[in-house]
């Protein structure tokens, strides 16, 4: 589950949209885990997201992990305005 306190908006990352490795839930740690990079994603993560899809009768958002070179430029903004704060 994805939240958005600020926007109050909450919202799901599709297992299906992870489309780089194939994950398996390893249900004892509560974790998401790929096979062949061995990439972990537990409760709680912090991640860069964007919204892939919203149907509005349906109340949904769905949402998908940013590709990294987005996730790299929004961490240097953070950075940068964290240091002007």
């Amino acid at each position: 589950m994805v939240e958005l306190p600020d926007a109050l908006i909450t919202g799901l990352i599709h297992v299906s949209s992870l489309a780089d490795d194939f994950y398996v839930f390893e249900s004892a740690r509560r974790q998401l885990i790929a096979r062949r990079s061995r990439k972990r994603f537990s409760i709680g993560d912090g991640l860069s997201v964007f919204v892939a899809r919203v149907d509005v009768f349906k109340r949904q958002v769905d949402f998908a992990i940013a590709p990294a070179a987005e996730r790299s430029k929004a961490s240097r903004r953070s950075k940068r305005s964290s240091k002007n704060a």
